[in-house]
């Protein structure tokens, strides 16, 4: 491991590193959306205990450079390279994207830059450290309304929407893909939001978040068109030279929109949570009487709530996709 002359010393609590890694339907959706922009030379920026490493790098690069401004996590990444735990073309820093002083084919914040305090410096710095044709990735948690005391806890400075990453674009960056991932887990962490509020989630919850939520979310976000999510990706493009800034959408139309959609997922999630007490309640049995019927499987309210919101944007779609299709 190259220790670089200047290394930043961030506090970091690391425990969602470790629950997180149960994620394994989240990790293959992300691979398939990311791996695309990977090429030969690849830093990654805040590696953490290696887990995004494990899922993205197939030891088929040149060089994986595992940054982490942690000093026992980046000895740690060194040790996991010598036992062979992680492919041999990665090599281990310890330090920032400013202790770096070469260019790679890509640069990856995965669940990183939300816990940068001078973002727009970081973007800009990055893009320094890219060869021109070469891609930013970041991945980090959306929506401010759903920050919680989780968010807090882990060090998170800001959730992001899709006009704030878009808002970090310099001269020299266009955006290639900028969509928001895991729509049901949208819905869900709402409804966790507003009726939870835990400062940590259990591991029986990621299980559950993973092994449904998840899948359901990789058939629906395309259907949705990367709209909505709990997760927003950004990927950025290195040009040879500036590239002129891009007219954004008009307002009134996003606010339309916005409002038809809003009512619409809190139509069908209010429905779906009249279903879920009807439910509860049981059915009639025969006059004057009600008979509890035990379900087959147990619905949370969350879950209904998700569920329902998720029909609701849907058809949201599939009634506006004709008129509300842009050129």
């Amino acid at each position: 491991m190259s220790d670089a002359a200047t290394i930043t010393e961030i506090p970091y609590v690391g425990d969602e590193l470790e629950l997180f890694s149960h994620a394994l339907n989240w990790k293959s959706y992300l691979r398939r959306q990311i791996s695309p922009f990977l090429g030969k030379r690849v830093l990654e920026v805040g590696a953490g205990i290696g887990a995004t490493t494990r899922m993205l790098c197939d030891g088929t690069q040149e060089n994986w450079r595992c940054l982490e401004p942690d000093l026992p996590m980046a000895r740690l990444l060194e040790t996991q390279i010598l036992n062979g735990e992680l492919p041999a073309c990665c090599q281990a820093q310890a330090g920032t994207v400013a202790d770096v002083d070469e260019q790679f084919d890509s640069l990856i914040y995965i669940d990183v830059l939300e816990h940068i305090p001078a973002d727009r410096e970081e973007i800009a710095l990055a893009a320094e450290k890219v060869r021109p044709g070469g891609f930013i990735v970041v991945l980090s948690p959306a929506h401010n309304h759903l920050y919680t005391a989780f968010d807090k806890r882990i060090g998170h400075c800001r959730r992001y929407s899709k006009e704030m990453l878009a808002e970090l674009t310099t001269p020299m960056l266009s955006i290639e893909r900028l969509r928001y991932l895991d729509c049901v887990g949208y819905f869900a962490s709402l409804a966790n939001r507003l009726m939870l509020r835990q400062s940590m989630p259990t591991l029986n919850q990621i299980r559950l978040w993973d092994g449904l939520m998840v899948p359901l979310s990789k058939l629906f976000d395309p259907l949705l068109r990367y709209k909505a999510g709990k997760s927003v990706l950004c990927i950025w493009r290195k040009e040879a030279e500036p590239v002129p800034p891009v007219e954004p959408p008009t307002p009134g139309r996003r606010l339309a929109r916005m409002f038809g959609l809003v009512s619409l997922t809190t139509l069908f999630a209010i429905a779906a949570l009249l279903v879920l007490a009807a439910r509860e309640g049981g059915v009639p049995n025969g006059p004057g009487f009600r008979r509890r019927v035990r379900p087959a499987f147990q619905i949370t309210p969350p879950a209904a709530i998700a569920f329902g919101a998720v029909a609701g944007a849907v058809t949201f779609h599939l009634l506006t996709r004709q008129r509300g299709r842009r050129p």
